[in-house]
């Protein structure tokens, strides 16, 4: 069995930044820019480091989408590329996927890498709308999709969520919320967080005690 590497989150997700009109635009015409090409589950690694291209060396049929900025800045983003782009002569390492290539990977290329293949699969392979069956627009650098039809908003949470038991030092407390929009209606409960792609269980409860805790 593969045991992949549990750390917290290392990239700088740019959350706030998402909906900011021409921010792909803007980090593709950046040379300085990294992506990372996903091509039906895999990307292109070599030597145990992943390989990031530069936006200029991106198949033109590429959907595009931000995954952050690494721990230099330098921001990365996501190209999923057609079936066609194994035939391509791509310079440098081989396609692998998150099991083959993770427990190689330092952490930080190893978030890239499943934050990277789990997108990609969503944005290739969920071009429809659930709801009414018209096409989607993809929108927040490539995290959630418009409906053209109905205007229903989508977003790639397919993952598992997990329920986390904040207690104090001494056991005696147990951390419980609310949302404001129950008015009182339901009971209190533990803070509940989604586990999504290359997000560890440690990072979960983390985020659970700054979001929306703040403790």
């Amino acid at each position: 069995m593969t045991i992949l590497p549990a750390q917290p989150a290392l990239l700088d997700r740019w959350n706030a930044r998402r909906s900011e009109p021409g921010l792909l635009e803007a980090l593709r015409a950046d040379p300085a820019t990294r992506v990372l090409l996903v091509h039906e589950g895999r990307a292109r690694v070599t030597g145990g480091a992943l390989v990031l291209v530069g936006p200029d060396d991106v198949p033109s049929d590429a959907a595009w989408a931000l995954l952050g900025a690494r721990a230099d800045e330098t921001p990365v983003l996501l190209a999923a590329v057609a079936e066609q782009a194994e035939d391509t002569d791509w310079e440098g390492g081989q396609w692998a996927g998150v099991r083959e290539a993770a427990t190689s990977l330092d952490a930080e290329s190893a978030e890239l890498l499943t934050s990277g293949v789990a997108l990609a699969a969503w944005i290739r392979d969920a071009p429809f709308c659930p709801r009414c069956g018209a096409t989607t627009e993809l929108r927040a650098a490539g995290w959630s999709r418009c409906c053209t039809g109905c205007g229903r908003e989508h977003f790639p949470r397919t993952d598992p969520a997990v329920i986390v038991a904040i207690a104090s030092r001494d056991g005696e407390r147990l951390l419980l919320g609310a949302n404001a929009l129950w008015k009182g209606g339901c009971s209190p409960a533990s803070p509940v967080s989604s586990r999504r792609a290359s997000r560890s269980s440690r990072a979960c409860i983390a985020r659970s005690r700054r979001r929306p805790a703040c403790v």
